[in-house]
């Protein structure tokens, strides 16, 4: 379960991040305080939380946060310039 862990603090926070680590162990620390009614299912929600991570945010969770808020901002200039 420790390499579960460390695996899912490196997805989550991005390897390509300074702060990613950190950001990793904040994100599961909140995770592991949310899955506290759900103990014996915390393998299952961890496998898919990784599985769903590393499908739709290869880079890590927040780099690719990081990444879709860039995206539309850009998107939303773009638009204002459009518009006028």
């Amino acid at each position: 379960m420790f390499a579960i862990e460390m695996i899912l603090i490196i997805a989550l926070g991005g390897y390509t991040l300074v702060w990613g680590a950190v950001l990793g162990v904040f994100a599961l620390t909140l995770l592991n305080e949310y899955l506290a009614i759900f103990a014996e299912f915390k393998r299952v929600i961890y496998g898919a939380v990784l599985i769903l991570i590393i499908m739709f945010f290869p880079n890590g969770l927040f780099q690719g946060v990081k990444d879709s808020a860039k995206g539309l901002i850009r998107s939303m200039s773009k638009r204002q310039e459009d518009n006028a």
